[in-house]
């Protein structure tokens, strides 16, 4: 069961990530950087799941940088939920 809980957290993140509304309003510029930072972000998740390693802090502050949810002070709604489903926990903010 934990399994499928990582991996419904992976699946969620990569469909909120790539297919988001916000992403309808980007400039062509704006829009391959943001990819080229979400292939960033996204590269080492599938190992994460498959070898059960932990997700690093720097790959939830990858992830937390593209979340229009977040802020500097809060993790925002990808990492929270990504975090659940890995059963991590995420440090203060600020």
């Amino acid at each position: 069961m934990a399994e499928y809980m990582k991996a419904q957290g992976l699946e969620n993140l990569i469909c909120s990530m790539l297919r988001g509304n916000d992403l309808k309003g980007y400039e062509e510029k704006e829009l391959r950087d943001y990819i080229h930072r979400a292939g960033i972000a996204l590269h080492n998740l599938p190992h994460n799941l498959l070898a059960h390693t932990l997700i690093t802090l720097d790959q939830f502050n990858d992830i937390n940088d593209l979340d229009p949810n977040s802020s500097t002070c809060k993790w925002g709604y990808w990492s929270q939920e990504l975090a659940a489903a890995f059963a991590q926990e995420l440090p203060a903010k600020c």
